[in-house]
Order: structure tokens, then C-alpha cells, then sequence
């Protein structure tokens, strides 16, 4: 490119001090080489930018993409968080010992050892059903004295 410019210079001097017209057409022709040329090498300066210019650009929409799934997932992690301290800080209105459940002990002999005493949360979820299934058998009845003969000893049973 910069022997270009030097042809063009040395070109435009030819044709100021030809003094034939055979002359200046010769020094116009090398001149005319030179701009094309240039506009060569403009043209491949370009392309090669344009190129760059597209690969930039491809990269940061891989860059972008990046970081708007790291902006989601840290989003997620963030209210996952808030959902697990809300679920930690959650306390009943209702006490377990307000429940009336039939007590631990009795409900582990009926059921046979089959609850798991180890996890204290499936224990009450197992007391909790026991007991749903004991008032659904009774029905809305409010009293034994209401209830049916079976379920008077159903509850009997139970209780003592």
C-alpha cells in the first residue's frame, strides 16, 4: 500500500512535467494503476475488518448468552434460598401437643413398629394420616355416644 501512494506521487509529477500527450497518457496510466491499487487494498482492509467486526460480535453474543444463564441460575439459587429459609422459619399456628394425637408410644404399638422412628417428619406425617382415618371412619359424629357400636370400639381401642 505505501508503494502505491509512492507510485501515484511519482505518477501525478510525470504528468505535471510530461511534455508529450504519449507521455502524460503513460504517467495517467500509472497513476490510474496506483488508485486501483489502493482501492485494492482499501477494499481487503475493509473485509478483513468486516470480518473481525463479525467475529467480535459473535462473540459476545456467546459472552451475553453466558451471562444471562449465570444471571438465571443465580437468580434460582437466590429464591430457592428464600424458599428454604421461609420453609426453616415456618411455625405452625397449631402446637403438635395441641393436635391431640394419640400418643407416640400407643400409636407405635398399633401400628407394629411399621412407622419409621427414626425420621421424626414421616412419624407425624404417619400419626397425622392414622388419625385423619380414625375421624373419617367416625364420621362427622362429634361424641362417641353418637357414633356407631364399631366405631365407639374402634376408638376405644385406640385410646387406651
Amino acid at each position: 500500500m505505501a508503494s502505491s501512494f509512492a507510485s501515484l506521487g511519482t505518477a501525478a509529477g510525470a504528468v505535471c512535467t510530461a511534455s508529450t500527450a504519449a507521455d502524460r497518457r503513460a504517467a495517467c496510466s500509472v497513476g490510474l494503476q496506483a488508485v486501483l491499487e489502493l482501492k485494492g487494498s482499501n477494499r481487503e482492509v475493509y473485509e478483513s475488518l468486516e470480518a473481525a467486526r463479525q467475529g467480535t460480535a459473535a462473540a459476545k453474543a456467546a459472552l451475553e448468552s453466558t451471562n444471562l444463564q449465570l444471571q438465571n441460575l443465580e437468580y434460582e439459587r437466590s429464591h430457592y434460598s428464600k424458599e428454604i429459609k421461609t420453609c426453616r422459619d415456618f411455625r405452625s399456628s397449631v402446637d403438635d401437643e395441641a393436635l391431640d394425637l394419640l400418643p407416640e408410644a400407643s400409636f407405635l404399638q398399633l401400628q407394629g413398629g411399621a412407622a419409621s422412628v427414626g425420621d421424626a417428619h414421616a412419624l407425624m406425617l404417619s400419626r397425622l394420616t392414622f388419625e385423619l382415618g380414625g375421624a373419617r371412619f367416625l364420621g362427622d359424629s362429634r361424641s362417641l355416644a353418637d357414633a356407631p357400636q364399631s366405631a365407639r370400639s374402634w376408638a376405644c381401642g385406640c385410646r387406651s
